[in-house]
């Protein structure tokens, strides 16, 4: 089935994720060309997903924001987009499969409402879960539309392969984690998984934005950054040894999660003195050689310059 939507839309679609997500618009580049409209529509549609919870200070404005796009995203499916090119897109490509199942598109914005309601004390427990429901899921449903599209492993090894994606998504957004924490530190404020009441109160903001960062939050950072190498391990352990290129594409985030975990490390654990998330020439030669020797043999964090 041709698609249905104006290329200028999907162009500006694009041109906003290379600016509001410069290391997932760079990946699309890898994904094969009959599906990466889709699976540009699926990054775009977790960026505002993100966005609003940036933008929206109230969390009842936030809410209705989120029922604002499950409505938009239920009527670009029947075919009457909201005058929005990304939704216009979105209704172009509604017979594709990858993007029939609208309670599927719709929880990249359900799983947002549970940050709405964090009373400053988020478990590890619960920003793992987190970040399983928003990185992970979104990884997850372009591992599928690779494999709806024909692309993948073969059959005997799709199982590990979804499930190797979704954990892959998921250590990507924690490194998402770390750069909030970081920019949240260098504002003076202090927003960390792990952190309970008590230890809020004791470290004053002036600790966390003059530094050194207080000895309390290096452990609770080094976890938060142990649970993504631990989902990297797990990620290698699930694939086979060799993969088809296509079927590489969902792990090409590795490199940028294993450059994090290591400039944090390097940092010792400091986020306001880590060099973390850029996209520089060192990242994409890493991302390259990934897609061309495959996830096993690719970068590790301990392989990462800081």
């Amino acid at each position: 089935m041709a698609p249905a939507f104006q290329r200028d839309d999907l162009d500006h679609v694009i041109r906003t994720l290379r600016v509001g997500d410069p290391e997932r618009a760079f990946l699309l580049a890898f994904a094969p060309r009959r599906v990466r409209p889709v699976m540009v529509v699926l990054a775009a549609l977790d960026r505002e997903a993100g966005r609003i919870l940036g933008r929206v200070q109230e969390p009842v404005a936030a809410v209705m924001r989120i029922t604002w796009w499950q409505e938009a995203v239920d009527d670009a499916l029947a075919g009457r987009p909201a005058a929005q090119p990304l939704l216009r897109v979105l209704a172009g490509l509604r017979g594709h499969p990858a993007l029939a199942a609208a309670a599927d598109l719709k929880a990249i914005f359900t799983a947002r409402e549970a940050f709405l309601h964090e009373d400053g004390a988020l478990s590890l427990a619960d920003a793992l879960s987190r970040a399983r429901a928003t990185g992970g899921l979104l990884n997850r449903l372009g591992a599928e539309a690779l494999l709806r599209a024909g692309h993948g492993p073969s059959s005997t090894h799709r199982a590990n392969w979804l499930a190797a994606a979704e954990d892959m998504g998921t250590a990507y957004q924690i490194t998402r984690y770390l750069g909030g924490i970081q920019r949240e530190a260098r504002a003076g404020r202090l927003w960390l998984p792990g952190l309970t009441a008590e230890q809020r109160a004791r470290i004053p903001a002036r600790a966390v934005f003059h530094g050194p960062w207080p000895a309390p939050l290096t452990a609770l950072l080094r976890d938060l950054a142990g649970g993504a190498e631990t989902l990297l391990a797990a990620v290698r352990e699930r694939l086979p040894t060799r993969l088809p290129f296509v079927a590489r594409q969902p792990f090409l985030l590795s490199a940028y999660v294993a450059r994090d975990i290591a400039a944090l490390a390097a940092a010792d654990y400091d986020p306001s003195a880590a060099r973390l998330g850029r996209l520089g020439a060192r990242e994409i030669m890493a991302v390259w050689r990934l897609y061309l020797l495959g996830p096993k043999a690719g970068v590790r964090p301990e392989q990462s310059e800081p």
